[in-house]
């Protein structure tokens, strides 16, 4: 299986669902899904920063840092997003460390464990759409 993505209209909110294999998301891969938030982006005008809202499942792959820069500076264009992350990964302390980071320039992004699902699903990334 390869890395997917997904979004679904949940009242005002778009719910992004994106899932990441134990590999790291290719280049090729990278490019088609920013330019499908893009569009998300786009489609939600201003405040695109409340109506888009984004939960990560991963068995161990992440963007590199050149793709994660160019994620929050360009698609989002600086701005916090919330995002839930739920991971396999946090057993091992480089990837626990390199799933953190992303927190540093986003107070809206969290981690979450297997163990976690139902916190991650009760966080701002995920809690307005099961409200909707």
């Amino acid at each position: 299986m390869n890395d997917a993505y997904s979004s679904q209209t949940h009242g005002s909110q778009r719910l992004v669902i994106t899932i990441h294999t134990s590999q790291n998301p290719t280049a090729e891969w990278w490019n088609d899904y920013e330019r499908g938030l893009t569009q998300l982006k786009e489609q939600s005008g201003s405040d695109f920063t409340n109506a888009i809202v984004n939960l990560v499942l991963s068995d161990g792959g992440a963007p590199t840092t050149a793709q994660r820069h160019s994620l929050l500076n360009q698609v989002w264009e600086g701005r916090p997003m919330k995002v839930a992350l739920i991971t396999i990964a946090l057993s091992n302390p480089i990837k626990r460390g390199i799933a953190t980071v992303p927190a540093w320039m986003n107070p809206g992004f969290k981690v979450f464990t297997t163990n976690q699902f139902e916190s991650a699903l009760g966080h701002p990334a995920c809690s307005a759409c099961w409200r909707s």
